[in-house]
């Protein structure tokens, strides 16, 4: 992040209710020291330091909702904000019931596969689009499995970055007997990270893509989580499976 201000301007800037998390070995500094701009109401947790004009700021441990894989340990008083809560309720800008922890969570960013199967060329590698980290590369024709307790209510959340929208043969994310097609993409769907939602309610499996509803056929093994690549080279990240 950088603001900007031409000598002798007035910086008048407010940077208020974020939450920066430092996971790397460096440490992030203020340079940015004006009475003008104003800091308040933040998090800032790990390696960074505290602007000296900074109001309101929490430097504890936030316990992030997935994705950023740490669940909230326990219900909490407050919220990111030190707002009072009411019982029962998470840490965080979601303030609703505590949320199920998930069955499990691709642990990528640790450069780890732990608790997949994968077979082709699978490896992990930096995350292609810079921003999150590391994450699963498959190269074409490639797949990675997980086993997964196929009961209840449940959804599946995944992220993907494809690298071409003209394929015979696309990607596919197999859940249970569930199978999803990856198609429908557009050439500015390329190279950008895509959200991909697989959500089975009283029987019935839905999946959407940003939104927008994906094909689903019958074609999978009960109890198992299958990713795919298809025709072209497929990037995986943010994978985890959680009870509704």
């Amino acid at each position: 992040m950088a603001v900007f201000s031409p000598s002798g301007y007035k910086v008048d800037t407010a940077f208020t209710d974020n939450i920066l998390v430092s996971t790397g070995a460096g440490r992030l500094a203020w340079n940015v020291t004006a009475a003008d701009f104003t800091v308040d109401n933040n998090v800032l947790y790990g390696n960074i330091d505290t602007n000296p004009n900074a109001t309101n700021t929490i430097t504890t441990e936030p316990m992030l909702a997935a994705p950023g894989w740490r669940d909230p340990r326990r219900d909490a008083s407050a919220d990111f904000f030190s707002q009072p809560t009411q019982l029962h309720r998470s840490i965080g800008f979601y303030s609703g019931e505590v949320i199920n922890q998930p069955q499990w969570t691709a642990d990528f960013d640790n450069g780890t596969l732990q608790g997949f199967v994968k077979a082709g060329l699978v490896d992990i590698v930096p995350d292609p689009a810079g921003d999150l980290g590391k994450s699963a590369s498959l190269a074409a024709g490639s797949s990675i499995s997980r086993d997964f307790e196929d009961a209840g209510n449940f959804r599946l959340n995944v992220r993907v970055l494809i690298t071409s929208d003209r394929v015979e043969k696309p990607a596919v994310i197999s859940i249970g007997t569930a199978q999803v097609v990856l198609g429908g993409f557009q050439s500015n769907d390329v190279g950008f990270w895509q959200i991909v939602m697989v959500t089975r309610r009283d029987g019935k499996v839905t999946a959407e893509v940003n939104g927008k509803r994906l094909c689903i056929r019958q074609k999978g093994k009960e109890g198992v989580v299958k990713i795919e690549a298809g025709d072209a080279h497929l990037f995986v990240d943010e994978a985890f499976i959680v009870a509704l």
